[in-house]
This record gives structure tokens, C-alpha cells and sequence, in this order.
């Protein structure tokens, strides 16, 4: 199986931890990961170490930002 992983950071703080060690769980049970990371970081040297396939695209991390017409959460 082919998963997709859209990240909205690209540091290695908790919730990326755990997130690499889910896609080594995946990896090692032969599925195949991607990445989307915001920027490079941190996180991109792990996707290296564990031949993840990534890529880097330039996004909002969050929906809403100054201006957003919309509720705030």
C-alpha cells in the first residue's frame, strides 16, 4: 500500500516523532511512505536516514492566518 504523509512542520518535535515511528512500523512491513514537508528541516534528515521518499512544497501550515474570512479555532 502507498501512504501519503502531509506534515505542517518540518522540525522534530512530538508529534513527528511519532510519525517517523509510525512510517518505520509501515516501511518495515512493506508498504510504501511519502512525505510532504513544508520546508527542510530536521525531520527531512530522518526521512533520509530511513530512505523515505519526500518531497518539499511550500504551504500554510494552518488554515487560518490574518485576513482568513472564516470562524477562528
Amino acid at each position: 500500500m502507498r501512504i501519503v504523509f502531509v506534515l505542517n512542520s518540518s522540525g522534530l518535535y512530538g508529534a513527528n516523532r511519532s510519525l517517523l515511528g509510525l512510517i518505520k512500523y509501515l516501511c518495515e512491513n512493506n508498504h510504501k511512505c511519502f512525505a510532504i514537508i513544508p520546508m527542510g528541516g530536521d525531520v527531512e534528515e530522518e526521512f533520509k536516514k530511513l530512505n523515505v521518499e519526500y518531497k518539499i512544497e511550500s504551504y500554510r501550515p494552518c488554515v487560518w492566518y490574518p485576513g482568513y474570512v472564516g470562524a477562528p479555532f
